[in-house]
């Protein structure tokens, strides 16, 4: 339950939303236009992108508890 909670306080689920439904009525104006659909995913994969690495810069305390790297354990002081 608090994983629906985070998805609708989440500024990017409305703007994913929000980008659909602009390219459902663009494409539904122009249905041969085959580029639409091709343009759909490229600014979907861009604007996830964009709010990955925004959210990549905000975080604040990471947690490298249980986080193994070439089978060792990670220090989180490095």
């Amino acid at each position: 339950m608090i994983a629906f909670r985070k998805i609708f306080t989440d500024t990017s689920f409305y703007a994913l939303i929000l980008l659909n439904i602009f390219f459902i009525y663009e494409y539904k104006d122009d249905p041969k236009n085959y580029s639409t659909i091709i343009w759909v995913f490229w600014c979907q994969s861009v604007l996830i992108g964009v709010f990955n690495f925004l959210e990549l810069l905000t975080t604040r305390t990471v947690n490298s508890k249980g986080f193994i790297m070439n089978d060792k354990p990670v220090d989180p002081e490095k």
